[in-house]
């Protein structure tokens, strides 16, 4: 400083110049690092963000292909091979989904039968890779780089395997996308132009690049450097060498997977020149050091004109003083050592200056840490938005709703794609009459970065300016995703209690009226039936009487129908074979339904034993019959087809409360009108109809699906308008002997065995009383008849007595107590309990329908005879 003073004044301020100007030379190239820094960042961060939309854009193209492709697999018409309705199909979904290419289906040797697009030549794809790895793993499989023979342009393929109903592979579904759109992610980046984005198959094949794609697609990248990228991270971001242009570049890199595939089938790079992120860094610190070079040679001008000594100590007081400032020293003050001129007034500025800097500071600092303290800590979201939807801020608790990690995430980017498509609009709205002045609430769904979906609450208010313009919109949000599920909830819990209130009262009043219905059903079926065994089969009157047995027959199936669904019954679970049940329960249905169709059955020759109720099954199989009986409007087929499957993940996927494994499938297949989508969502719906007033009760097929969900098995329906409908139910299939594979011919004649036999006949209503009697006397046997309990225990005083052949509900005492009460005079007394109720009812009663010792109302007389065999 001695040094210093010694020279001339003007060198003195010369020196001092420079010195004080190395400091903002020093913060001048900091400055210009540090914004080059901020610059490969912020190229980072946007090299992530277009590899994130290119790869969650690729995943959803290959969800939805699979997701078409999964059911395609699934129709009759691609199974059967239908190349007529299925090219019509394929190009009505080809011209709505403008991503895809291509769609087509080749059998098990490679040939393309059916293809959206049309082509001139038969094509075959029997060296495509996805068409080999499909038909290898019986999954969906990827391909590579091809030029597409359909449509003669670059393409990538995702193949599909259609399984029969046994799971044999039977050909491949291909799907091919448009990878040319994902330009369009590229131009709507933040990007430079000279940016770049490349898409490679499992073999480093190009499939598609930017920037001069005719040069690059379909050339091999650099081995040695594709290698690096098959063994690097499956996602990353880094500084390295470009596949095409062989310049150093910031470069985000992504791999693609199948589940199916053990590796990536695709490999996303996108990348920025280092040189172009740079460039505004580079020309702001150039532009900075010569701007400070010119007021440095200005300052250094000056400093030669200034002569006086005192000036300098002057400076370096208040240059000390400002250091002591910028430090955060409050306690400044130099007016009182530098007095006088200009420097006088200058420090008296400072000090004034110094203090009122010191309070803002104070004040301000005081407000930025309460204002940072309340909305970080704020449970409900906090943003600022501008007029187009651009986020400005946003607190912690508004990062967590959209799943962000932080807020750079976010920053600066439009918030309507996060609010679901439903509710865009209205946002929209809201932000205008916000900018307009107005405040304003809505409730509405949004999409967080990961995908999880939430309901949210926002109330939105004008932030203005000092001038009073409104500059942004502020919003406090808060999640009401739990409020919005209680409530969903609470509406269904509302309506099936509705539902279930309206289903019990007519439950009570149908399960009366069904049993008094099967009182009058016995007789006249009994009748009728004894009366048609005394016509010569063919003739006029034995027909006639037969149609009358059709028609009992279809008031049985209504009666059956009101009682399944009136009570939830008890079910007997047994291990059965499905076969021996559909083939004992043929001449059932063929009785029951119309002449002029046919039903066929094709059941497997593997058997098929499942846990189910018998008698429910085939109230299943009766119902579903007869539905298809009604959809055929004149002379039609109906099919009963029996079989197993393997339901493997991928169908598990698709489908709700089903687990993988080995299960029986039922199938019911009309060539009747079919149904449209509306009606196949209502169809399982209790007195849901479609045919006219006073035609149908709608309780048919809601109580086939009751029955099937109570024995824990599944049903679908599949139905196209003017093909028919078919009902695919499945049960699994259990490694069990079956407990009964007994089974009757329907007309079996009846024989007694050892001699005439005495039957006690208990039965309330005379009609069933009368007609029972009559039958059984025509048969040999000795016949005691009491019209009631009481009757029935005088009359059965003294005799010999070899069944027991009683209602179950009548007035004085039930069935089974008056079994008991009979065998305690006659051991060993046997008895066939008859009843028109459900199960639960008698059961409530003692009486449990093992096959055995129970017939239910209204019977058959071949029905009857069987039961005598097995009781006497």
């Amino acid at each position: 400083m001695k040094l210093l003073f010694r020279l001339p004044i003007r060198f003195q301020l010369i020196l001092i110049v420079i010195i004080v100007a190395l400091p903002a030379v020093g913060i001048i190239i900091n400055a210009g690092i540090q914004q080059r820094r901020e610059a490969i960042n912020v190229a980072r961060i946007e090299t992530q963000k277009l590899a994130d939309r290119i790869t969650f854009e690729q995943q959803s193209k290959t969800a939805s292909a699979r997701q078409l492709m999964v059911l395609l697999s699934h129709l009759p018409d691609v199974i059967a091979k239908n190349a007529e309705k299925t090219v019509h199909l394929l190009r009505e979904i080809h011209n709505s989904n403008p991503d895809f290419s291509n769609i087509s289906v080749a059998d098990s040797s490679g040939t393309v039968w059916a293809s959206a697009v049309p082509t001139q030549r038969p094509l075959t794809i029997f060296d495509r890779r996805h068409f080999k790895n499909a038909l290898a793993s019986g999954q969906l499989s990827s391909g590579e780089f091809i030029i597409s023979r359909s449509a003669n342009k670059p393409s990538f393929t995702l193949g599909y395997p259609i399984k029969d109903e046994h799971g044999t592979i039977i050909g491949v579904i291909s799907v091919g996308f448009q990878l040319e759109k994902y330009t369009q992610l590229l131009e709507k980046s933040k990007l430079p132009n000279n940016a770049s984005m490349v898409l490679l198959d499992h073999t480093g094949v190009i499939l598609f690049r930017a920037i001069e794609p005719e040069k690059y697609i379909g050339k091999q990248s650099d081995p040695a450097l594709f290698k690096q990228i098959q063994n690097g991270p499956d996602e990353g971001t880094s500084i390295g060498v470009s596949l095409a242009a062989g310049d150093e570049r910031i470069i985000s890199s992504r791999k693609l997977n199948l589940e199916s595939e053990s590796s990536p089938y695709m490999y996303v790079r996108v990348g920025i020149p280092v040189e172009s992120a740079l460039s505004h860094a580079n020309s702001e610190l150039l532009r900075n050091l010569v701007l400070f070079s010119w007021v440095l040679v200005l300052a250094l001008l000056f400093s030669s004109f200034i002569g006086e000594r005192s000036i300098v100590s002057r400076i370096e007081l208040l240059e000390k003083a400002s250091q002591r400032l910028a430090n955060g020293e409050s306690q400044i003050k130099v007016s009182d050592l530098v007095k006088g001129g200009e420097l006088g007034r200058l420090a008296d500025s400072f000090d004034s200056m110094a203090n009122k800097l010191i309070l803002r500071e104070e004040a301000l600092a005081g407000s930025e840490r309460f204002l940072d303290t309340i909305i970080n800590t704020e449970p409900e979201c906090v943003k600022m938005l501008t007029a187009d939807g651009t986020l400005l801020s946003m607190n912690r608790a508004g990062l967590n709703m959209l799943e962000a990690d932080s807020f750079d995430q976010l920053k600066g980017e439009c918030i309507y794609p996060c609010i679901a498509e439903e509710y865009q609009e209205a946002f929209i709205n809201l932000t205008n009459s916000v900018f307009q002045g107005e405040s304003g609430f809505l409730e509405f769904k949004a999409v967080g970065l990961k995908g999880r979906s939430i309901w949210l609450e926002t109330h939105a208010v004008p932030f203005r300016n000092e001038t009073g313009e409104v500059v942004s919109l502020l919003a406090i949000t808060r999640d009401i995703t739990e409020r919005k599920d209680t409530e969903a909830e609470n509406k269904q819990l509302t309506e099936q209690l509705l539902q279930s209130q309206k289903i019990e009262s007519i439950g009570r009043l149908t399960g009366g009226i069904a049993h008094d219905f099967n009182n009058l059903l016995t007789p006249i079926i009994g009748y009728t039936e004894l009366l048609r065994n005394c016509l010569p089969h063919g003739s006029s009157g034995f027909n006639k009487i037969d149609k009358i047995l059709q028609a009992a027959e279809g008031a049985k199936v209504l009666v059956q129908q009101l009682l399944s669904f009136s009570r939830k019954q008890i079910l007997d679970i047994k291990s059965i074979d499905v076969n021996t049940v559909v083939a004992s329960f043929h001449e059932i249905l063929r009785r029951t339904i119309r002449e002029n169709i046919d039903i066929q059955l094709a059941l497997t020759q593997d058997s098929c034993v499942i846990r189910a109720d018998k008698h429910q099954l085939e109230q299943i199989i009766m119902n579903l019959v007869v539905n298809a009986q009604d959809a055929i409007s004149n002379t039609g087929l109906i099919t009963i087809v029996t079989g197993q499957v393997i339901l493997d993940d991928e169908y598990v996927r698709q489908h709700a409360n089903v687990t993988p494994g080995r299960y029986f499938m039922l199938t019911v297949t009309d060539n009747g009108c079919g149904m449209d989508k509306k009606i196949q969502e209502q169809i399982f719906e209790p007195f849901f109809t479609t045919k006219a007033v006073g035609e149908g009760t709608g309780l048919g097929l809601a109580t086939v699906y009751g029955l099937v969900k109570q024995q824990g098995g599944n049903i679908w329906v599949y139905s196209e308008q003017g093909k028919g409908t078919a009902f695919k139910i499945y049960f699994p299939i259990v490694d069990e002997a079956p407990d009964d594979l007994a089974s009757y011919t329907p007309g079996q004649p009846f024989t007694i065995k050892g001699g005439s036999h005495t039957i006690l006949l208990v039965e309330d209503n005379d009609m069933v009383r009368n007609m029972v009697f009559e039958f059984l006397t025509d048969l040999g046997f000795d016949v005691i008849v009491a019209e009631g309990p009481k009757q029935a225990l005088v009359k059965a005083a003294g005799r010999t007595i070899d069944l027991l052949m009683t209602d179950v509900v009548m007035p004085d005492m039930t069935g089974p107590e008056l079994h008991k009460r009979l065998a305690r005079k006659i051991p060993g007394l046997q008895a066939l309990f008859m009843s028109g109720y459900t199960n639960n009812v008698i059961s409530h009663h003692g009486v449990k329908d093992d096959g055995c010792n129970f017939i239910s109302k209204p019977f058959s007389v071949n029905e009857l005879s069987q039961k005598l065999q097995t009781c006497i």
